[in-house]
């Protein structure tokens, strides 16, 4: 039931309820009947809102479901759901059908029955609606209704090509035309002259007919189809029978009709022609011959083109024309440019395209090529490449004879100078920044050649010779005036360069760069750094000349003590075939070499790490005091920790055992003095203060420490004692830095007569403040400091000590002087001030296998001593 509520011109017009009857209509005021069954509400509201809108100006209309029909129906048999189903509003036997999910797969669609109590059954069948869309058959339900589903009794399949393949339920004899009705028909392109039919015979086994179905009402058509049949269409053949393709470089390619007598040529035009990269020269027909071989036929497209007379074919169906393009049969449409230009690579080719065009589209050649030759790369036609040769610098210039054209797939090559002919290049020396070989420009004149090597050093001149390369028979410098400083010079003449001309820079040999310069340092009036200054009548500068320009020593300027450090370089060829052998024979062989009395002692090293001899290797030495083989390697091996007490600073930079070698001290004073240029002298007694001067400070403690160890351990090495051996040790072969002792008193005696030493550029000499003391140290009753005396001897200093032990040995005595000279020392030797007594143990020097007390006491007492020199002469 709905309920209908009409309102216009803000009245309520209609408001009523209407009953849907077992038709499906209603009847409404205005209107009369309307068919409601099967409309959803909103729709039916919308044609009520069109229909009264006949009748009022602008309806508003509510349509609602007052109350709903409910009716129970049974759905049984071969449904995909039976059973008890409520339905409501106008359902139908549809209705019911999909409530149940419909026939199940053995259910029928044909002979469907409806059951009414008082009424005869109605039989449906669904293929009216499927196939056809009839809805006679579908009635209104009524309470109790029965819908029931007797199984099916015949089908047969339809495939293939039809429109609608699938099974189909039989009712009654059926012709396979009509089978094929039932399925839409057969598609366009089916091949209806054989459609095959499968039947299962009696033996149950599978019999093929093929039916012709191409006319309708043949007699195939009216062949009466079986339960269980199968018809299965075929599409027909998809290769037409009157076309022939083109294919390949063809503006339009794809089948084009052929007719009796068509020829190439029209087919070609009907396909708009070759593609604009179609090769003309030749093209082919692919034909099926009646020995079904292919066959191919070939013939010229530019030919065929033209109309030449013969040039031209039939064609026949199914023949396949091919048109090949450029690149396929020849060589790409490109040229290569290679080498020296500014942009090599590939570029396109054109008919008639040049050298020179393609060299312009290169960038044209970089700065060094070599114009006078270049060489085009060709392809032949049996596929081997041929040199040609040109010369690129006539083409460039336009030349007609010179400018050869380029055919596609030419590789041009132009090779830089340097790799065609030999370098161009000068070569200068001398007192230049940079003396080497330079590459030669044209027009390149000497002084472009010194500007190109860095300018000139500061002495050079007055002349620059020039000596031509390339020459035969003898050579002739030229002498070219050089005029001006190193910054602002001029050359007279200033020629042209040629290859491997040679310019040599001379020098003035009374020019001096940087004077040679010494520093003073300790206790005199003016210390600092002072240029050699040669005095009249003498070539050498000395240490006495140097302490004039200090005006002498203060007061307290102790002349024993003075002493030279220098920074030396090797020099002479002994010296440096010496020292080749102790670094090579002794690191190599691990060998220690017994040092003579007068060797220097080792000096700091980077240049490779030493390896001391294991505790317990042998070393055969001179042997006067009962010391056995061996012991003197353990005597060494002390000594060699005598410069790196921890108190002091290692002597020449030497490592402590077990240690690797330091390396060099990043700058020695003496090497590199860093002292004031300044007029100004610091006052006499004041400290000197410099850049550098802890580095040069702990270097001069260092060569002290070096000459004081070498020089005991001589002492103690002479005959009447003992031979001990020192290790070897690393040192720096283009730099020693040693302490020089002087005879100070004897070189103020003489006034520079007797003790005076010629200076390095470099050196530095120190004089130490003047000691109050006399250090005795080994085995007296009390080592330390003795207060100096007038005219003392060795004897009044070990008595002040308290005298010698029980285990002293007096005839191995050790007198180190405050310049750091050590000497065997007798009782009666004079003392003087700063000088340090050594004490040798008697017993010490018998035969020790272990490390004891001569090992000890080396160890002991050689930094004391070198301290004690240091102390005394700050």
């Amino acid at each position: 039931m709905l309920s209908l509520t009409v309102w216009a011109k803000n009245r309520e017009q209609i408001h009523q309820d209407f009953t849907v009857n077992a038709e499906g209509h209603i009847f409404l005021p205005q209107i009369g009947k309307l068919t409601a069954a099967g409309q959803r509400l909103a729709d039916l509201q919308s044609t009520l809102v069109q229909t009264y809108g006949q009748y009022y100006t602008d309806p508003s209309i509510t349509l609602v479901i007052a109350q709903q029909r409910v009716v129970e129906v049974y759905v049984t048999g071969e449904a995909a759901r039976p059973g008890k189903y409520t339905l409501v509003g106008m359902a139908t036997v549809f209705t019911a059908l999909y409530a149940a999910g419909g026939p199940s797969d053995i259910g029928t669609y044909r002979n469907l029955l409806l059951t009414r109590v008082g009424k005869p059954n109605l039989t449906i069948d669904l293929y009216d609606y499927l196939l056809y869309g009839n809805r006679g058959q579908d009635v209104l339900l009524q309470p109790g209704d029965t819908l029931f589903i007797p199984p099916l009794e015949a089908e047969v399949g339809l495939s293939g090509w039809v429109r609608r393949p699938a099974r189909y339920e039989l009712k009654g004899p059926t012709t396979a035309e009509q089978a094929l009705a039932m399925a839409g028909g057969l598609r366009p392109g089916a091949y209806a002259p054989r459609v095959q039919m499968w039947r299962l015979d009696a033996a149950r086994q599978w019999q093929l007919t093929n039916l012709d179905l191409s006319r309708r009402g043949s007699q195939d058509g009216t062949t009466l189809l079986q339960d269980g049949d199968l018809l299965i269409t075929s599409p027909a053949l998809p290769e037409p029978s009157n076309v022939a393709y083109l294919v390949g470089a063809i503006k339009r390619p794809g089948a084009y009709p052929v007719a009796t007598g068509t020829t190439l040529s029209a087919v070609l035009a009907a396909a708009e022609g070759p593609s604009d990269d179609a090769y003309v020269g030749l093209g082919t027909i692919r034909r099926l011959g009646e020995d079904l071989h292919y066959q191919t036929i070939t013939f010229s497209v530019g030919d065929v083109l033209a109309r030449k007379p013969g040039a031209d074919l039939v064609l026949q169906p199914k023949d396949v024309v091919e048109l090949y393009r450029q690149d396929d049969v020849e060589p790409p449409a490109l040229v290569e440019v290679r080498g020296a230009v500014a942009k090599p690579g590939f570029y396109p080719w054109t008919a008639g395209m040049s050298v020179k065009q393609l060299v312009l589209l290169a960038g044209g050649p970089v700065p060094g090529a070599y114009l006078e030759r270049g060489e085009i790369y060709r392809l032949r036609p049996d596929q081997r490449r041929e040199v040609l040769a040109l010369d690129v610098q006539a083409s460039l210039a336009g030349r007609r004879d010179a400018d050869p054209v380029l055919l596609r797939g030419d590789i041009l090559e132009i090779r830089p100078r340097e790799t065609s002919v030999p370098a161009s290049v000068v070569h200068i020396d001398g007192l230049v920044a940079r003396p080497g070989s330079y590459p030669r420009s044209e027009g390149m004149r000497v002084s472009d050649l010194i500007f190109a090597a860095g300018g000139l050093l500061p002495g050079a001149g007055p002349t620059v010779e020039l000596t031509p390369g390339r020459i035969e028979g003898e050579v002739h410098s030229t002498r070219l005036q050089l005029a001006g400083d190193p910054l602002r010079y001029q050359l007279d003449p200033d020629p042209v360069l040629k290859d491997d001309d040679n310019v040599g820079v001379t020098g003035r040999g009374d020019f001096t760069v940087k004077p040679a310069s010494a520093l003073l340092l300790g206790q005199v009036k003016r210390p600092g750094s002072y240029a050699f200054k040669t005095p009249a009548g003498s070539d050498a500068y000395t240490v006495w000349d140097l302490l004039q320009e200090g005006q002498g020593l203060l007061a307290d300027g102790d002349p024993a003590g003075l002493v030279v450090f220098r920074a030396g370089d090797i020099q002479t060829p002994q010296q440096a075939q010496d020292l080749a052998r102790v670094v090579g024979g002794t690191y190599a062989n691990s060998e220690i070499l017994p040092a003579a009395p007068e060797a220097a002692p080792a000096a700091p090293t980077s240049f490779e790490e030493a390896k001391p001899p294991a505790a317990s290797a042998e070393t055969t030495t001179a042997d006067t005091s009962g010391v056995p083989a061996g012991e003197t390697a353990r005597l060494a091996s002390a000594a060699s920790t005598l410069p790196g007490a921890a108190d002091t600073p290692t002597a020449a930079g030497a490592p402590a055992p077990g240690e690797a070698a330091p390396g060099p001290p990043a700058t020695t004073a003496a090497a590199t003095p860093e002292t004031p240029t300044s007029p100004a002298q610091p006052r006499a007694g004041q400290p000197l203060t410099l850049v550098g001067a802890a580095s040069l400070q702990a270097n001069q403690a260092a060569a002290m420490k070096a000459m004081v160890t070498q020089q005991v351990t001589q002492v103690l090495a002479s005959t009447v004692a003992i031979s001990i051996v020192t290790p070897p040790r690393p040192f720096l072969l283009d730099q020693i830095v040693t302490g020089i002792p002087l005879d100070g008193s004897a070189l103020f005696a003489s006034r520079g007569a007797r003790g005076n030493f010629v200076l390095r550029d470099g050196d530095v000499v120190v004089v130490p403040r003047r000691s109050t003391v006399v250090t005795v140290l080994g085995a007296v009753a009390r080592s330390g400091a003795v207060p100096a005396r007038e005219r003392g001897q060795v004897r009044d200093y070990l008595k002040a000590a308290g005298g010698l032990r029980e285990d002293a040995d007096a005839g191995h005595l050790v007198l180190v002087h405050a310049n750091g000279a050590a000497v065997p020392g007798a009782l009666d030797a004079p003392v003087g001030a700063g000088d340090v007594i050594v004490v040798p143990s008697r017993h010490v020097i018998r035969n020790i296998r272990v490390k004891g007390q001569l090992e000890s006491w080396l160890e002991n007492i050689l930094p004391p001593i070198v301290s004690a020199l240091i102390v005394a002469s700050d």
